[in-house]
């Protein structure tokens, strides 16, 4: 986001100069012609193919991984994971969602979701998000996800 780039430079760059030098950036990338642009999405800033790339992309990789497709039962632990990370089966049952091993055992076969054990307490599981969950969410860092404060409400 603006506000994160802003504070990384020390905060000593206004809003507008961060968006006026995005914009200078992706003028030079489609002068060169270059196949990716940054754009701005929900939760910040990223790279992206452009669109008159995706038949490259498709050509040369195919058409991509698999669409994954989740219950909502999957989506609201997967949710809890992301948000309080690491965080146990007892947590999870805590915020609401008993009888969540189903639904656990699908999020690591999907590898949306691993195990982490703590070295002092090897017995105790906790589980984290992963990579790939971060590339199907189209985020770079995990502190890239929503937070309330991001959200417009009606």
């Amino acid at each position: 986001t603006t506000k994160r780039l802003r504070r990384l430079l020390g905060g000593s760059v206004d809003h507008d100069l961060v968006t006026e030098s995005i914009d200078r950036l992706n003028r030079q990338y489609a002068e060169e012609n270059r196949p990716y642009e940054i754009r701005l999405e929900l939760g910040g800033y990223r790279m992206a193919l452009r669109p008159e790339f995706e038949k490259v992309r498709h050509r040369v990789y195919g058409l991509g991984p698999k669409e994954v497709r989740l219950s909502h039962d999957a989506l609201e632990v997967l949710a809890l994971v992301a948000y309080f990370q690491p965080i146990t089966r007892r947590e999870l049952e805590r915020k609401g969602r008993p009888n969540a091993g189903g639904v656990l055992r699908q999020l690591l076969r999907r590898e949306l979701i691993c195990i982490k054990r703590d070295p002092d307490q090897p017995k105790e599981v906790k589980y984290c998000t992963t990579p790939r969950f971060l590339s199907l969410f189209g985020l770079g860092d995990i502190d890239e996800l929503p937070q309330p404060e991001d959200f417009e409400f009606k």
